[in-house]
């Protein structure tokens, strides 16, 4: 239960934001699922502070300390989104300076377009924990969308393997990203009319405009985006 509010669930479930409905491509830290967020032994809710009001978000999610982590979230599809269009889900994250357990507890990331998983990558978070107290734009995973712009993206990032105890992060904010030259340089599974394939994302010969590359049994096309 949460101790501090007499909650029965110890599991924080994800509540609508006017955030969320005032900038489809970014959900707060309220609108995330958390496991355990609702137990103020292991996560707490704090008031972002007024010099940090350029993240999108009014609180933040702060882990105390746990041995089970797993924070997923979802954004539904819709005009905001580009079709055929390569995307990087985003976590604005930061560590305290007492921050621990980081370096022996590789963190998955998943994504998930319309239920079929189009990215998945494993990251060890210790490099962004050193430098504590400044906020961080965590990768979590690539998906297009669909030729039809409809249904929703899920997302999470898990350790739930080892033992590890893990404490003092501070979640904000997850967020879409448009990908660009600059990010979004992976290898990640695609779905479109053909079924599944390989997306990669390249410099084109000319002018270095990115295009998307998509191999599937039957067939391979280029999108422009």
């Amino acid at each position: 239960m949460d101790h501090g509010s007499g909650y029965s669930n110890p599991h924080w479930r994800a509540v609508d934001s006017p955030l969320i409905k005032k900038d489809p491509f970014n959900v707060p830290a309220r609108g995330l699922n958390i496991v355990w967020g609702n137990d103020s032994r292991y996560w707490q809710w704090n008031k972002i502070k007024e010099e940090e009001r350029k993240i999108q978000a009014e609180e933040v999610a702060v882990l105390l300390q746990v041995n089970w982590l797993e924070v997923t979230g979802k954004i539904d599809l819709n005009n905001s989104f580009v079709a055929n269009q390569a995307y990087t889900i985003y976590y604005v994250i930061k560590f305290r300076a007492d921050a621990f357990g980081w370096h022996s507890a590789p963190i998955k990331f998943k994504v998930r377009v319309n239920g079929e998983e189009t990215g998945h990558e494993t990251r060890v978070l210790e490099s962004y924990r050193v430098k504590h107290d400044e906020w961080h734009e965590v990768p979590g995973g690539d998906f297009v969308v669909p030729t039809k712009a409809e249904g929703n993206v899920e997302f999470g990032m898990f350790e739930t393997d080892s033992d590890w105890w893990k404490g003092s992060m501070v979640i904000a904010v997850a967020a879409a990203v448009i990908c660009s030259a600059l990010v979004c340089c992976s290898f990640f599974k695609a779905v479109d009319g053909f079924g599944f394939g390989w997306l990669l994302l390249v410099a084109a010969a000319s002018g270095w405009q990115m295009c998307c590359l998509l191999v599937s049994d039957a067939a391979a096309r280029i999108w422009l985006i």
